[in-house]
């Protein structure tokens, strides 16, 4: 990989600005690209800002953006109530749901985003044994579904 090098006595407007790229998950045209939109106010930046999160930093208690650490379970807004357990689980996971008469699943992800495992949850039970000793260790997150709508989400570690 080649850099050019402009020695540290050097303030240019190419490297006194950054640009930005407004859209980054569109292609082309469409992100939206502004070369050097930016400021930086009389000091200087060599290839742009870090994309190193900041593990030093503290969890803002509340804040939906703290996706370092946390998987925030989604807070019901309806009389559904479920436990899981044991959390970690070794073989066998505890499911105790009341969905008010609906039918659900349990949907099992891994930290990809990638979905592992489902289990449909019946309308007349109220608790499901799930095994997940076909499944590595790991950290996984899952979703209750009802009417192929998240109600209730979390994580779980599975220990071998």
């Amino acid at each position: 990989m080649c850099y050019s090098t402009i020695p540290n006595d050097t303030f240019s407007f190419l490297n006194q600005n950054l640009c930005v790229i407004n859209h980054p998950d569109s292609l082309s045209l469409a992100c939206d690209f502004i070369p050097n939109s930016i400021n930086l106010g009389n000091h200087r930046s060599f290839g742009g800002l870090s994309n190193t999160p900041n593990y030093k930093l503290k969890a803002i208690e509340g804040s939906p953006c703290d996706t370092l650490t946390n998987v925030l379970p989604v807070k019901p807004e309806n009389d559904y109530k479920v436990s899981i357990y044991p959390n970690p689980v070794k073989d066998v996971l505890t499911i105790n749901y009341d969905l008010k008469g609906n039918e659900g699943a349990f949907i099992l992800y891994n930290v990809f985003g990638q979905k592992v495992d489902i289990c449909n949850l019946k309308h007349a039970g109220n608790q499901m044994q799930f095994s997940v000793s076909h499944l590595p260790k790991g950290t996984y997150l899952y979703s209750i579904e009802v009417d192929h709508i998240s109600k209730w989400r979390g994580k779980i570690s599975i220990v071998n």
